[in-house]
C-alpha cells in the first residue's frame, strides 16, 4: 500500500512526499521478516530507481540553468550529486537520462575552456 502511494506522489510530481514515504517503506522494510521482504523487494527497488531517476532528472535541469548561467562551481556540485544518482540506477533507468547526461557532461567540460 505504502509503495502504490510513493507511485501516486510520483505521478502527482510530489518528490518530497514520494521520498518520505520511501524512507517509511524502507524502516519497515528493515524491521519486517523473510517472507514480508522477499514480497516487497522487487516492488520497493522500482520504487528505489524511479525516485531516483525523478532526482537525476531534476539535477540535469539545475545542471544546464548554472551551465547558462556560467555558474562552473555550482554546476559541479550537482553534477558531483547526479553522478552519484546516476551510478547506484539500474541500467534500464539510466538508459532514460544517460543520452542527456552525456550531454550535460561534454557541456561542463567546454565550461573548463
Amino acid at each position: 500500500m505504502l509503495i502504490n502511494d510513493a507511485l501516486d506522489y510520483l505521478e502527482m510530481e510530489d518528490y518530497d512526499k514520494a521520498a518520505l514515504v520511501y524512507r517509511e517503506i524502507k524502516l519497515s522494510y528493515e524491521d519486517a521478516n523473510a517472507y514480508v521482504r522477499k514480497q516487497v523487494y522487487d516492488e520497493s527497488y522500482g520504487l528505489c530507481n524511479k525516485l531516483d531517476l525523478k532526482y537525476a532528472t531534476h539535477l540535469l535541469e539545475r545542471i544546464d540553468s548554472y551551465i547558462s548561467s556560467q555558474d562552473r562551481n555550482a554546476a559541479l556540485l550537482e553534477l558531483e550529486k547526479l553522478v552519484g544518482t546516476y551510478e547506484k540506477m539500474d541500467e534500464q533507468y539510466k538508459d532514460q537520462i544517460g543520452a542527456r547526461f552525456q550531454e550535460i557532461y561534454s557541456k561542463i567540460k567546454s565550461l573548463n575552456k
